[in-house]
């Protein structure tokens, strides 16, 4: 296999990262197999979300979460409760 030197001067990049023949046409395939893997991770995940159920208990209590909400949020009550982390 020739070898073939480019000048500093001309823009180039760099071909398969240098990986040598064959190999360098199992960098698609590989591709391939990676993302068919990711595809499925992302589906078993949206099967999951999609089997919850909602929450019966979300809208009940309002004084007691409006409370909580005024209380913890803009007040930050449960951080200076210990304000050494903090700093």
């Amino acid at each position: 296999m020739e070898v073939v030197t480019v000048p500093a001067t001309v823009a180039q990049r760099v071909m398969y990262w240098h990986i040598e023949s064959p190999y360098k046409f199992m960098i698609y395939p590989l591709m391939v197999v990676a993302t068919a893997i990711f595809a499925y991770g992302v589906y078993r995940k949206c099967k999951y979300w999609m089997a919850a159920q909602p929450d019966k208990t979300r809208f009940n209590n309002w004084f007691a979460r409006i409370k909580l909400f005024i209380w913890d949020t803009p007040l930050q009550a449960r951080v200076l409760k210990d304000p050494l982390p903090g700093l």
